[in-house]
């Protein structure tokens, strides 16, 4: 849900054009992909994407939860960005409420440069 939200969210904007990630998605639902040394990037590049966009949940209790996007060059790898939010509580409008506040205030809020 929250991954469908993040595509959404980011073609809403108008700055962003979300690649169809269909070719690679069995790829990518078997890798860690926070862990892979870099298969983001390799799986972003086989569907055209100029940037690789992943996230991570980290669960510290039931109540507290931490969010993170990382937004990398799918040519270089380099970190373009990394936007972090804590929330609290486990529930679908905690998670959606910090994707969007992510979204609005972290990735959104910067420049990313001219599209290549």
């Amino acid at each position: 849900m929250v991954s469908e939200r993040l595509r959404m969210r980011l073609a809403e904007s108008g700055r962003f054009s979300v690649a169809d990630i269909g070719p690679v998605a069995k790829e990518a639902q078997a890798s860690n992909l926070q862990s892979c040394g870099g298969c983001d990037v390799s799986l972003a590049s086989k569907v055209g994407a100029d940037l690789a966009i992943t996230g991570m949940v980290h669960k510290i209790s039931n109540l507290i939860l931490g969010m993170t996007i990382f937004v990398r060059d799918a040519r270089s790898g380099d970190n373009i960005a990394v936007a972090h939010a804590s929330m609290r509580g486990d529930t679908d409008e905690s998670w959606t409420r910090a994707l969007d506040w992510l979204v609005r205030n972290r990735l959104l809020a910067r420049d990313y440069g001219a599209p290549r």
